[in-house]
C-alpha cells in the first residue's frame, strides 16, 4: 500500500482539495466521538449520574485573602495586580508554601489520639497563557533562595562528615580497631539574610517559618 500525505494530496487535488479532506476527515472524526460518548452514556444511565464538566463550578466563592495574615494578604495583593491573575492563583501557592514550611515540625492534635501532620497539597489548574509560571516563580523565590543559602552554609559540613565517613570505611577494612569520636556540629542562629525586594516581610517570614526546627 502507497502511502500518501497532505503534500500528494495538495499536488493532485490542489488547495481546495485539501482543505475539503481535511474538513471530511474531521467532521467523521467527530460523529465518532458522539457515536462513542451516547453509547457509555446509554450504557450506564442507571447506574452513575452524568459528570459535570470541568468549568462547570456552581458559582464558586472568590478565595478569602481577607482571612490571610497582613503579611502573607499583602503578598497575595502585591502579586496579583502586578501580575494581573486571579487570586486564586496566588493564594492557592502560599497555602501549599506554608504548608512545606511546617511539614515534619508542628502537628495539630485533633483528640488525645488523633493528631496529623500539617501537610498541605494544592492544585491550581488555568489555560495556557494565565501566568502560572511567573506566579509560581515569585511565590517560590524565598523558599529557592533559603534553600540556597542553605546548601552553601551546610556543603561543607556534608563534605566533611562524608570524608570521615569514608575514613572510618577505610579503617574497618584494614581491620584497625575504630576510634570512638564525638562530634558536636552547633547549629547556626542567626536569622536567614532579607533580601530588599518587594515584599520583603513575605519573604523573611516564610524563610523564618521554614528553618524553624523542633
Amino acid at each position: 500500500m502507497i502511502k500518501r500525505d497532505s503534500n500528494d494530496i495538495a499536488r493532485e487535488r490542489g488547495p481546495a482539495g485539501l482543505a475539503a479532506d481535511l474538513d471530511h476527515m474531521t467532521m467523521t472524526a467527530k460523529a465518532k466521538r458522539r457515536s462513542t460518548n451516547s453509547t457509555i452514556t446509554t450504557s450506564t444511565a442507571g447506574e452513575w449520574p452524568v459528570p459535570l464538566p470541568f468549568d462547570h463550578h456552581g458559582g464558586m466563592p472568590l478565595f478569602p485573602v481577607d482571612a490571610l495574615p497582613d503579611w502573607v494578604r499583602d503578598m497575595v495583593d502585591a502579586v496579583v495586580q502586578s501580575t494581573q491573575t486571579p487570586p486564586d492563583l496566588a493564594g492557592g501557592l502560599v497555602l501549599a508554601i506554608l504548608g512545606m514550611c511546617g511539614a515534619g515540625k508542628l502537628h495539630v492534635h485533633i483528640k488525645s489520639d488523633y493528631i496529623e501532620p500539617l501537610n498541605l497539597y494544592t492544585l491550581t489548574a488555568l489555560p495556557p497563557g494565565c501566568r502560572k509560571s511567573s506566579v509560581f516563580s515569585i511565590m517560590t523565590e524565598p523558599v529557592v533562595e533559603w534553600e540556597r543559602v542553605e546548601g552553601e552554609r551546610t556543603g561543607p559540613i556534608i563534605a566533611k562528615a562524608r570524608e570521615s565517613r569514608n575514613i572510618d570505611l577505610k579503617r574497618r577494612r584494614r581491620g584497625q580497631p575504630r576510634r570512638m569520636m564525638l562530634r558536636i556540629v552547633s547549629r547556626s542562629r542567626e536569622k536567614p539574610r532579607i533580601l530588599p525586594k518587594t515584599c520583603s516581610s513575605f519573604r523573611y517570614q516564610v524563610s523564618r517559618a521554614y528553618s524553624v526546627t523542633t
